[in-house]
C-alpha cells in the first residue's frame, strides 16, 4: 500500500476524540510501547495535546508499514469511523465505481466517507479507488468556495457516515417553561430520594431477617448437641450396667462349672501377683548387678587389660635387647608397665574389701559428689540415687541426719547441674564452637558451610589409629594419597580443607585441587615444626571474619596452645579420622 499523506493522518487524529485515540493506542501493544518509550505516560487525558498528537503522528510515518494499518484498523472500530465504515459498506461497489463523482459533488465535506471507504474496503476496484482519492490534493484542502451540493445527497450521505446523535433538548430560553422543568426535576428527585429509602429500608430488613435465621439455626445446633450428649450419656450408662451384668453372669458360670469360690480366686490373683513382683525383684537385681559391672568392672576386661600390657611389655624389652643406642625412655616405660601388671594382678586376685557401715555414708556421698554435672544424664543420675536411697532398707541403716545430709547434697549438686546447663546453653548461643576441643564433627553440622579446616596432616597419619596401620601397611606415599581421596569426598561439606604437609623442597609449595581444596607442603627450613610454623604463619596472614569458623586438626598441644587465638577450636587426630570413615 502506498504512503498515506501526513496531512490526511493530522486530519484523522484531529477528528478523532481523545478517549477513543487513547483505547486505540493502548489495545495496540506495538505502538504502545513506542509511545511509552523514554518513560512517557499515556491516559486518555493525554491525548488533547497537539503535542502528544504530533509524536503519535512521527510514529505512524516512521514506521507505516508495521503500525499504520493496524491503528487503521482499531480506529475503525470506534465513532466516528465506524459509522462511516458501516456506511461505506451498506454502499454498492459497482455503484460507487461507476458514480464516485457525483458522490463526491454530492457531500459539503466527503473526507469522511473517503476515510470509512478506505478503512474498510476488501474489494480490489473499490481499495484501488479508495487509494486515488487518498492522494487526490484537491479533496483534502480546507476550500473556501464551495459548489452548492445536492441538498438530499448530503443529507442522505451525512445519516449514514456521521454517526447517530440523540438529539439534546435546547434550553428553554422561556422562564415559565424553565421554571416547570425545575419543579419537574425537583419531584423526579424527591421520587428518586423515596425510591432509595424504600431500598435502604428493605435492605435492612433483609439483613435482620438473615441474622434471625443464624440465630435460629445456632439455637437449633446447640440444642441437637446437647441432646446427643445426654443420649450418649445414657448409653453408656447402660452400655456399663451391661457389661457389669454380663460379667457377674460369667463368674458365676465358672463358680458352677469349675467349682471356684472367691476366696479361691483371691488366693490364685494374690499369687499371680507374688510371681510376678519376684519376676520383678529379679529383673531389678540384674539390673543393678550389670550397673555395677559397668562402673567397676569384669574380671574378663581385667585380664584382657593384663595380656594387652604384657604384650607391650615384650616389645618393651624387645626393643632394648636389639637396641644399639637405647633410649632411657624405654627403660622407664618397662618400669611402669611392670608396677602397671602388678597392680593389676593384685586386684585380681585380691578380696573385695567388706563394706563398713560407719563408711557407708561418706562413700555415697562421694558417689553424689563424682556425678558429672556438666553431662545431660546428670539430672536423670542424681535421680536414681535419690529413689534408691528411699528405700526402706536404708532408712534402717542409716541415721535421719545422715539420710537428710545426703539429700541436703543431692539439690545442692541438682542445682549446680542446672546452672552448668544453663551457662553452657548461654555460651553456645553466643558462641559456636570457639576455644574448644570438638570429638563429635556431626553436631556442629549446621555450621559446616562457614568452617575452614586445618590439618597437620602428618601429626594426624603418626597418631590416628587407623592411619598408622595404613602407613605401617603401605608406606607414607600412599597413605598420603588415600588421606586426599578421603578428604576429597567430604571436601564438599565445609567452605575450605587445607592438608598441610612438611615438604622436602627449600621453598613452601602450594598444590590447589578444586576451589575449596588445596595441598599444603611446609618447605624444610628446620630439623622439625616446619609444618607446625607454616600453619601459624598461614593464619596469621588470613584475615579473620566473624561470619567464618576455622578448626585446627591435630593431637600436637604445642600448635594448639600457637593457634589458640587464631582458631575457633581443636579437633583431635582420631576424631577427625572416624569422621573421614563416615
Amino acid at each position: 500500500m502506498a504512503k498515506i499523506n501526513p496531512d490526511i493522518l493530522q486530519w484523522l487524529l484531529h477528528n478523532t476524540n481523545s478517549q477513543n485515540l487513547y483505547n486505540a493506542v493502548k489495545n495496540f501493544e506495538e505502538l504502545s510501547r513506542y509511545m511509552q518509550q523514554g518513560g512517557f505516560k499515556i491516559n486518555a487525558g493525554t491525548f488533547d495535546s497537539a503535542i502528544v498528537q504530533q509524536r503519535l503522528l512521527n510514529l505512524l510515518l516512521q514506521h507505516d508499514e508495521l503500525l499504520l494499518l493496524p491503528f487503521l484498523s482499531e480506529l475503525s472500530r470506534r465513532r466516528p469511523w465506524r459509522n462511516a465504515c458501516k456506511a461505506a459498506k451498506m454502499l454498492d461497489g459497482e455503484y460507487l465505481l461507476k458514480n464516485w463523482r457525483k458522490m463526491i459533488e454530492s457531500l459539503a465535506d466527503p473526507r469522511m466517507i473517503i476515510m470509512g471507504l478506505y478503512m474498510e474496503s476488501k474489494n480490489e476496484a473499490l481499495s484501488r479507488l479508495a487509494q486515488r482519492l487518498i492522494n487526490c490534493p484537491s479533496l483534502w484542502k480546507n476550500k473556501t468556495e464551495a459548489a452548492a451540493p445536492d441538498k438530499d445527497m448530503t443529507e442522505a450521505w451525512s445519516c449514514l457516515a456521521s454517526e447517530a446523535r440523540t438529539e439534546k433538548n435546547a434550553r428553554a430560553t422561556n422562564p415559565e417553561q424553565l421554571k416547570a422543568e425545575q419543579n419537574k426535576n425537583a419531584e423526579l428527585r424527591k421520587q428518586i430520594k423515596s425510591y432509595k429509602n424504600e431500598i435502604e429500608q428493605m435492605q435492612r430488613q433483609k439483613l435482620q431477617s438473615q441474622e434471625n435465621l443464624e440465630l435460629l439455626r445456632r439455637q437449633q445446633e446447640e440444642k441437637l448437641r446437647e441432646q446427643e450428649k445426654q443420649w450418649r450419656q445414657e448409653c453408656e450408662i447402660q452400655v456399663g450396667m451391661a457389661k457389669n451384668q454380663a460379667e457377674e453372669k460369667h463368674q458365676a458360670a465358672l463358680q458352677r462349672l469349675l467349682g471356684y469360690t472367691s476366696d479361691e480366686e483371691a488366693r490364685l490373683q494374690q499369687n499371680i501377683k507374688q510371681a510376678g513382683s519376684l519376676n520383678q525383684r529379679i529383673n531389678t537385681a540384674l539390673q543393678r548387678q550389670a550397673e555395677i559391672n559397668q562402673r567397676y568392672g569384669l574380671k574378663r576386661r581385667l585380664l584382657q587389660k593384663i595380656n594387652r600390657l604384657q604384650l607391650r611389655q615384650e616389645q618393651l624389652r624387645m626393643a632394648i635387647n636389639e637396641a644399639l643406642v637405647l633410649d632411657d625412655e624405654l627403660l622407664e616405660l618397662e618400669q611402669e608397665c611392670k608396677t602397671k601388671l602388678q597392680t593389676l594382678r593384685d586386684t585380681l586376685t585380691g578380696e573385695p574389701q567388706p563394706l563398713q557401715l560407719d563408711s557407708m555414708p561418706f562413700r555415697i556421698e562421694n558417689m553424689i559428689k563424682t556425678v558429672r554435672l556438666d553431662k545431660q544424664e546428670c539430672a536423670a543420675t542424681l535421680q536414681e540415687i535419690k529413689q534408691f536411697l528411699q528405700q526402706k532398707f536404708w532408712r534402717q541403716i542409716l541415721s535421719s541426719a545422715e539420710q537428710s545430709k545426703l539429700h541436703d547434697i543431692l539439690e545442692q549438686q541438682n542445682k549446680r547441674h542446672q546452672h552448668i546447663l544453663a551457662q553452657n546453653k548461654n555460651n553456645a548461643a553466643g558462641n559456636t564452637a570457639s576455644s574448644k576441643e570438638i570429638w563429635h564433627l556431626t553436631q556442629h553440622f549446621a555450621d559446616f558451610k562457614r568452617t575452614n579446616i586445618y590439618v597437620d596432616a602428618c601429626n594426624l597419619m603418626l597418631r590416628a589409629p587407623e592411619w598408622q596401620e595404613i602407613m605401617k601397611d603401605k608406606g607414607q606415599a600412599e597413605t598420603r594419597r588415600l588421606l586426599v581421596e578421603k578428604c576429597k569426598k567430604k571436601v564438599h561439606l565445609f567452605r575450605q580443607i587445607a592438608l598441610v604437609f612438611d615438604g622436602v623442597e627449600a621453598m613452601d609449595c602450594i598444590d590447589n585441587i578444586g576451589n575449596n581444596f588445596s595441598l599444603h607442603f611446609a618447605a624444610k627450613k628446620h630439623e622439625e615444626q616446619n609444618a607446625d610454623n607454616y600453619l601459624v604463619e598461614m593464619l596469621q596472614k588470613k584475615m579473620r571474619d566473624p561470619k567464618q569458623i576455622s578448626w585446627i586438626v591435630t593431637d600436637d598441644y604445642g600448635l594448639r596452645n600457637r593457634l589458640q587465638e587464631l582458631c575457633d577450636a581443636a579437633v583431635p587426630a582420631e576424631a577427625f579420622a572416624k569422621f573421614l570413615k563416615m
